[in-house]
């Protein structure tokens, strides 16, 4: 990722400490990465790790985040920085897909009844 150190300036507890659903959204420089825009939401403390429940909690932000104008968000379900072992790659997406889903029918019934600012999300990857 060509975020020019950006990431490793931001990562220090006076600034983004990764608590639990703090999250960051970074707009790298022009061509150095394949979106417009990435975003880190932290996962809090690895003793204090319940997958289900934190990678739920991901998705939630996610579609949250859509009011943005991000109506097609991709997403990794990778976690670093100190990963717990017992994450693997499928539990995590399962999850994270389960809260977006969730948030997303939350979203959907709140559109209907009030103006919402930014598109809806059309798609995920």
């Amino acid at each position: 990722m060509k975020t020019e150190g950006l990431l490793e300036r931001v990562r220090k507890p006076e600034l983004f400490r990764g608590e639990i659903g703090e999250d960051i959204l970074i707009a790298p420089p022009k061509d150095s990465l394949g979106s417009k825009k990435l975003l880190i939401i932290g996962l809090g403390e690895l003793a204090e790790f319940f997958p289900p429940q934190r990678m739920q909690l991901v998705g939630e932000i996610l579609i949250w985040r859509q009011r943005l104008g991000v109506a097609h968000p991709f997403f990794a379900p990778t976690i670093l920085d100190g990963a717990s072992p017992n994450s693997p790659t499928g539990e995590v997406a399962e999850q994270v897909i389960g809260g977006f889903l969730r948030a997303a029918a939350t979203d959907k019934v709140l559109r209907m009844r009030t103006p919402s600012p930014g598109q809806g999300v059309t798609a995920l990857t």
